[in-house]
């Protein structure tokens, strides 16, 4: 999986919740600044500090915890590398029926939106990935 891979940034945000990691530094790729901000308002991580570092841009993200128990366990990818799942607006509206508190990650024409965004401006698109409270 390649380092700028928006899946690398996640694996990483669920392998330091698991080690109980409050704040971690990874090299910053611009592909994953609208999964950064999507992640903060949807309260998967609680803040995110982009920084220069000699030659170099970071990021240092701050992970959500609720009572000691991070809230990233909750977060599943569902479109790989190796397989694409694209959903369309009327599944879309289903799925949001089925499945009220959770928020789903899809990329659009319109870039990477939620789906009740998705669902306001009436387009479907390939699933990324799901966040359930």
């Amino acid at each position: 999986m390649p380092r700028t891979s928006p899946n690398f940034l996640i694996n990483h945000i669920k392998l330091n919740s698991a080690k109980r990691s409050f704040k971690f530094t990874l090299p910053f790729f611009q592909k994953w600044l609208k999964f950064l901000i999507i992640f903060k308002k949807i309260g998967l991580i609680k803040h995110y500090f982009i920084f220069k570092n000699n030659t170099r841009k970071n990021v240092s993200i701050i992970l959500t915890y609720y009572k000691n128990i991070p809230l990233t366990k909750h977060y599943k990818n569902i479109t790989t590398p190796s397989r694409s799942f694209f959903i369309s607006r009327k599944a879309l509206r289903l799925v949001a029926k089925r499945t009220h508190s959770s928020v789903f990650l899809i990329s659009t024409t319109k870039g990477l939106i939620t789906h009740q965004q998705a669902i306001l401006t009436k387009t479907g698109g390939l699933l990324i990935g799901f966040y359930s409270v």
